[in-house]
């Protein structure tokens, strides 16, 4: 994802992103691996967790992002301090984005490309080659 969509979310959400300079912790130190087609599923995904979030008060671990990434063609959004209706929605935005063009985020098919990765891509970013994320 371009720095730019990247900022945006940490700076919206930091909260979520705290630990993300330190790998001992996070996995984010690099960033949302994954195209910029999947920007809006991502927003809006921490949109509707925000206030499952905000409603955790349980003495626990806070809640955070740990990794967001592409894996097999679709989105993968790994959390510590999750409840069983984030996971839920993680799980909504995860379909979402096997539909949905990673590179431009028009609908897109999930399969395996020339080399073997699996990515869901619409047919015009197929033919353009876009590099893996």
């Amino acid at each position: 994802m371009s720095p730019d969509k990247e900022r945006r979310i940490f700076e919206r959400w930091p909260d979520w992103f705290r630990n993300a300079a330190n790998i001992r912790i996070s996995l984010m130190i690099w960033g949302f691996t994954c195209g910029d087609g999947w920007y809006t599923i991502i927003y809006q995904l921490c949109e509707r967790i925000e206030p499952m979030v905000a409603a955790l008060d349980d003495g626990g671990s806070a809640f955070e992002v740990l990794q967001v990434k592409q894996k097999f063609g679709g989105l993968r959004f790994y959390t510590g301090g999750s409840t069983d209706e984030i996971e839920a929605a993680i799980e909504s935005a995860s379909e979402l984005s096997s539909k949905t063009c990673e590179a431009c985020g028009n609908p897109g098919k999930n399969e395996a490309d020339t080399t073997g990765w699996w990515r869901t891509l619409c047919a015009s970013c197929q033919k353009t080659d876009q590099p893996r994320w």
